[in-house]
């Protein structure tokens, strides 16, 4: 497994992932301004084969980051690639001096939720309708 920087040439596996994962279709410009405002925050995991995992990031405030999206492959789930991927992505907000990272999730990702509270994630509140479908969601932070 290999991460690394998005290219542009990744971005219909980065489509295609957050589509099988999320059911979000995003227009592509979506994808590029994001990397335009923060290269080091758009990262991707490869094998062999491609594509298998995706984080996407912001600087939402001075020192914090915020992963707008995670995606892993269902495939490649729970074999310590979201692990590998989050850690390489603190990495580098440390380097940046980023003083935390925050991002939501649904009620329901009991999933989720875990493997970011075992990655030192906090609940910090209810996000009520979050959601466009109507579910509540959680904003979670990292102080780093």
């Amino acid at each position: 497994m290999l991460i690394r920087d998005f290219r542009e040439k990744d971005l219909v596996h980065v489509s295609n992932l957050v589509v099988e994962t999320f059911n979000r279709n995003y227009n592509p410009e979506f994808y590029i301004s994001l990397f335009e405002r923060w290269k080091r925050g758009f990262l991707v995991v490869e094998d062999e084969r491609g594509v298998v995992g995706v984080l996407v990031a912001a600087i939402s405030a001075p020192k914090e980051a915020r992963i707008l999206l995670m995606a892993i492959r269902p495939e490649h789930r729970g074999k310590g690639i979201g692990t590998m991927l989050l850690s390489e992505f603190i990495s580098r907000c440390f380097i940046a001096d980023i003083k935390s990272v925050s991002l939501e999730v649904r009620v329901s990702n009991e999933s989720a939720l875990r493997f970011y509270n075992n990655q030192g994630f906090d609940v910090i509140s209810l996000l009520p309708s979050y959601y466009e479908d109507g579910e509540a969601g959680y904003l979670m932070r990292k102080a780093l």
